[in-house]
């Protein structure tokens, strides 16, 4: 029973993640050899809802959602940025969805068929 009452309650805090309206991707830079401590470091903060290894610009990539840009500003400042073998950070914060301007629709006109008089 308890492992229920604990998926629920995942289920719900990943609900309630996924219904902030600001989410933010996260590269980070690390120590050269300390990606996976890190990793394992920033899998624990709330409001990460994934981080993953990766290979290019960064050693780690990590999704954060959050309630305002101040929240995503402060796990970022005060929570990865602290943590010990975190070098740098670079942030791409997404717009809200409320702000997202869609493109307008356009239909296009069905052709006339026209009868041929002779």
């Amino acid at each position: 029973m308890s492992q229920l009452k604990t998926l629920y309650k995942t289920k719900k805090v990943f609900e309630e993640q996924t219904q902030m309206p600001y989410c933010a991707y996260v590269g980070i830079h690390t120590e050269s050899a300390h990606e996976v401590p890190v990793l394992k470091k920033v899998r624990c903060l709330d409001n990460v809802e994934e981080a993953f290894r990766v290979y290019g610009l960064y050693d780690i990539v990590v999704k954060i959602n959050a309630e305002t840009k101040d929240d995503i500003k402060q796990i970022i400042k005060e929570k990865i940025e602290e943590i010990e073998s975190v070098r740098a950070t670079s942030t791409i914060l997404l717009m809200p969805k409320d702000q997202i301007i869609k493109p307008p629709t356009f239909q296009i006109p069905s052709p006339m068929i026209v009868a041929a008089s002779n």
